[in-house]
């Protein structure tokens, strides 16, 4: 599927102060980033959304993904492994 044939609503990214992107009306938001780990139940995360830690420290705090659903977020650390 290219670029051009995903549904425009995809296509509008909301960028708000909070660090939040991607949002898909009536799911969440699908990407996420900002400074530190994120917090277990706040709303709008979409499940599967994706949050970079942008002052991550070491290999088990650079990214995150949310196994909850978008009333209640449940962050867990994905693995990522370094050279």
């Amino acid at each position: 599927m290219s670029i051009r044939t995903l549904p425009d609503k995809m296509l509008r990214a909301d960028f708000p102060t909070t660090y939040m992107g991607e949002n898909v009306p009536g799911y969440g938001f699908m990407r996420a980033w900002g400074e530190g780990v994120p917090t277990d139940d706040e709303t709008g995360y979409a499940p599967g959304c994706l949050y970079s830690n942008l002052s991550a420290t070491g290999e088990t705090d650079v990214l995150f993904v949310n196994i909850g659903d978008a009333d209640a977020s449940n962050w867990n650390a994905a693995t990522v492994a370094g050279d």
